[in-house]
C-alpha cells in the first residue's frame, strides 16, 4: 500500500472514530419496538449504530445520503434475504446513498433485479463504505457493486452469483482476506484507479477471476492471493501500472494475462495451468517486468510474449514440466525483449523458441528440452544469445534459422544434435562437448 493510501485511510478511520464518539445505538430484533432493519434505519441519525438481532429479515434496505458515517452492525446470526415475504425480486438488499458507512456482519441473499435495478447484495453509492465479514449469496447479478470511492471490503464471502464484486468508479477501493467460491468471475474492475486486493481466495470460477478494465483503472494491485479451480485466465490485466505479486494458481486455465503497459508480474507461483496458450502472457503491451516466478506442470507454454508485445523484461523466472511438441515453455515474440537468468527443465517441446526482431538473452538455461533448447527461428532478427547453456535436450541444443544471430560465450552440451544452423551467424566463443553441428555454421 502506499504512503498517500494509508494515510487517507488513517484519516478516514480517525474522523469516524471521533464521529461515533457520542453515536447513539438503535436497536432491532423481530420481536421489538423496531421489529424491521430498515425501521432502525430511519430512526438513526447521521453518525448512529443499528444493532441488529439475530433473525431472517425479509426486506431490502436504503441507507440514504443524509446518514452519513451510520453502522449497521449484526448482532448474532442475521439475514437479510430480499426476495421479500412472498418471494418477490425486490433489487438491491442494501443500498448505500450515504458516505462512510459502515455494514458488519451481515449474511445478504436473494437478490434479485427488478428490472430496473440489478440483483446485488451491497449497493455502494456513498464513498468510503466498509463492508466486514459480511456473507453474500444467490445474487442475481453482482454480490457487492462499487459506484464510489475509498471502498473498503473486509473478510467477505460470496458464493453463487454471476459476479461477486464490481468496481466501477471505485478509486482506491480496497478487497482484504475476501473469500469467492462458485461464481463466473470474482472481481471486474470496469473503473477505478489505485484498487488493491490482499489475500484474496478464489476457487470455482466458471471465467475470468479477475478482469481490469482497459481503460480507467492504472494502478491495479493484487498480492499474496490464492487462485484455484478457474477455468480461464486467473488475472487479465488491462490497466496501465499494475502489480500482481506473490500470488499462487493451482488447477487454472492460466495465471495472468498482461494487456496494460508497465506491468509487473513478480514471485508467483502457477502449478497445473491447462489452458490453450501460456501461464503468463504478454498481449500487445509495452515494458512488462516478468520476475522471480515459478511455472511448473504447464500443459502448454509457460510464458509467451506475443507478436505485438515490445520491450518486455523477463528475469530469474524458473519453469518446469511445461509444454509439448506444439507448445513450447517459451515463446518469445514481439520486438526488443531481454531475457536474464531464465531455467527452464523439461520442457515438452522447445524449451525458448524464438521469433520477432531485437531480442537478448543473457545466462539461460534450458535442460531436458523434448525437442530443442534454443529454436531461433527464420524470421527472427537481431537475436542474440550472450553465456546461454542447453544440456540433455533430445534435439539440437541450439537451432539458428534467424538473420544476424549472435551466439557469445555460449554452451551445447550433452545433446543429440548439439548445434543447427540454417541462418545468417555471428560467433564468439561457442562451446560443444559432444555431437557436432548438424550443417556447417555460416561465420560472417
Amino acid at each position: 500500500m502506499s504512503m498517500r493510501m494509508l494515510a487517507i485511510r488513517v484519516a478516514l478511520v480517525t474522523t469516524a472514530l471521533a464521529a461515533n464518539a457520542d453515536a447513539a445505538v438503535i436497536k432491532v430484533s423481530k420481536s421489538g419496538a423496531l421489529s424491521t432493519i430498515q425501521a432502525g434505519i430511519d430512526a438513526a441519525a447521521a453518525g448512529d449504530v443499528v444493532q441488529v438481532g439475530p433473525g431472517v429479515y425479509f426486506e431490502t434496505l436504503t441507507i440514504d445520503a443524509t446518514r452519513v458515517g451510520l453502522t449497521l452492525k449484526a448482532k448474532g446470526k442475521v439475514v437479510v434475504d430480499a426476495l421479500g415475504p412472498l418471494g418477490v425480486g425486490l433489487g438491491p438488499a442494501i443500498t448505500v446513498e450515504a458516505a462512510n458507512v459502515r455494514i458488519q456482519g451481515f449474511t445478504i441473499r436473494h437478490a434479485i433485479s427488478t428490472g430496473n435495478t440489478d440483483g446485488i447484495g451491497i449497493l455502494a453509492q456513498g464513498a468510503n463504505l466498509r463492508a466486514e465479514k459480511c456473507r453474500i449469496s444467490n445474487c442475481e447479478d453482482f454480490g457487492i457493486s462499487v459506484l464510489a470511492p475509498g471502498a473498503t471490503l473486509s473478510r467477505c464471502v460470496l458464493r453463487s452469483m454471476p459476479v461477486a464484486i464490481l468496481v466501477n468508479g471505485g478509486d482506491g477501493s480496497l478487497v482484504d482476506r475476501c473469500t469467492v467460491r462458485g461464481v463466473e468471475a470474482a472481481l471486474l474492475v470496469a473503473a477505478g484507479a489505485g484498487v488493491e486486493v490482499d489475500r484474496f481466495d478464489v476457487r470455482q470460477c466458471d471465467g475470468t477471476a479477475i478482469d481490469v478494465n482497459t481503460t480507467n483503472a492504472a494502478g491495479f494491485v493484487v498480492r499474496d492471493s490464492k487462485f484455484e479451480c478457474v477455468e480461464e485466465t486467473c488475472i487479465d490485466l488491462g490497466g496501465a501500472d499494475a502489480v500482481v505479486d506473490g500470488n499462487r494458481f493451482r488447477a487454472v486455465g492460466g495465471a495472468v494475462l498482461v494487456v496494460g503497459d508497465d506491468a509487473i508480474v513478480r514471485d508467483n507461483l502457477a502449478e497445473f495451468v491447462t489452458t490453450f496458450g501460456a501461464a503468463i502472457v504478454v498481449d500487445g503491451a509495452d515494458r512488462a517486468r516478468i520476475e522471480d516466478n515459478v511455472i511448473r506442470d504447464c500443459a502448454t507454454a509457460a510464458i509467451l510474449l506475443d507478436s505485438s508485445s515490445t520491450t518486455a523484461t523477463l528475469a530469474d523466472n524458473v519453469v518446469l514440466r511445461a509444454g509439448d511438441e506444439l507448445f513450447v515453455a517459451y515463446q518469445v515474440f514481439g520486438t526488443n525483449h531481454v531475457l536474464e537468468r531464465e531455467r527452464v527443465s523439461f520442457a515438452g517441446g522447445d524449451a525458448f523458441r524464438i521469433d520477432g526482431t531485437d531480442h537478448e538473452l543473457f545466462d539461460c538455461v534450458a535442460l531436458d528440452a523434448a525437442v530443442d533448447g534454443f529454436d531461433i527461428l527464420a524470421n527472427a532478427t537481431l537475436v542474440t544469445l550472450d553465456a546461454c547453456v542447453a544440456r540433455r535436450c533430445a534435439a539440437e541444443g541450439i537451432e539458428n534459422s534467424g538473420a544476424t544471430t549472435a551466439l557469445l560465450d555460449c554452451q551445447a552440451f550433452d545433446n543429440r544434435i548439439d548445434f543447427a544452423n540454417d541462418g545468417t551467424l555471428f560467433i564468439t566463443e561457442l562451446a560443444f562437448t559432444t555431437g557436432g553441428a548438424a550443417t556447417a555454421p555460416q561465420i560472417d
